[in-house]
């Protein structure tokens, strides 16, 4: 795989990369809200660009805010933010002293790193090491009852309000599985204009170790390369194993990023 062409300068990557993560959190807020779809909105400033949930306004994945161009912020930018924010995402150029000391006088605190890696999709078709498919839309049901299996409960009352947002062509939902069929684990490629995200990524405890992740991954890679994507970005936890299989496959990193939390 062909890691970013040098002709996108990485600010340009990093603006992309935002404004795709926001995206895929966005129609994850949708997906997984227990309220009404009117109280998750895209917003923005001159500086930021921000997703605002007023059903989990604790929440740092659904209620935070980026720089709207990656570099440096002014200080008084942080009086454009709503109030109601949980978090603010900074790069590393945006990591300075005086605008770490106004985000700390405004009640933020530094409370752990985002690790991104960004590619091409594959030239050549990749082999999964596993058997993987995609699930179908009439599949659906084995998908709720998958994520039921992990924990997350899936009564018939949300398998129905939820159902138009799993197995369609904008949010796949692959499945590695043992040569009999067993379910090995699960994962999604999430598809936004030119961008595709990579998420939901989980391996069955008895299978970890088994190169599942890595299976999924190459999986959703191919299926990046057929939706004829420019870019493919996905998330880990830096110096994971995720973070390994994915560059092994030829994302490379392109940003950690500090997650800041404001404080109750």
């Amino acid at each position: 795989m062909n890691s970013p062409p040098a002709a996108m300068s990485h600010a340009t990557l990093l603006d992309t990369l935002a404004a795709a993560e926001l995206a895929f959190a966005h129609f994850n807020a949708h997906r997984t809200s227990a309220a009404e779809g009117g109280t998750i909105a895209l917003g923005g400033s001159p500086h930021w660009r921000w997703l605002a949930d007023a059903s989990r306004p604790a929440s740092a994945y659904y209620s935070r805010a980026i720089a709207r161009h990656a570099g440096q912020l002014p200080a008084e930018a942080l009086a454009e933010l709503p109030t109601a924010l949980a978090a603010v995402e900074l790069r590393p150029s945006e990591v300075r002293p005086d605008f770490t000391a106004a985000l700390q006088a405004a009640g933020f605190r530094p409370e752990g790193a985002l690790c991104y890696l960004a590619g091409r999709p594959p030239p050549e078709r990749l082999v999964p090491a596993h058997p993987v498919r995609r699930l179908t839309g009439s599949e659906t049901p084995l998908c709720f009852d998958l994520l039921e299996s992990a924990g997350t409960p899936f009564p018939p009352a949300r398998r129905s309000a939820k159902q138009r947002y799993y197995c369609s062509d904008a949010f796949q939902f692959f499945i590695a599985t043992e040569p009999a069929g067993a379910v090995l684990g699960w994962s999604t490629l999430f598809l936004d204009g030119g961008t595709a995200f990579l998420g939901n990524a989980f391996t069955r405890p008895q299978a970890r170790g088994r190169g599942v992740h890595a299976a999924l991954l190459a999986a959703r890679l191919n299926a990046a390369a057929q939706a004829g994507v420019e870019r493919v970005f996905t998330d880990v936890e830096p110096g994971s194993q995720s973070q390994a299989n994915c560059e092994r496959l030829g994302l490379r990193t392109v940003t950690i990023n500090t997650l800041w939390l404001r404080q109750a």
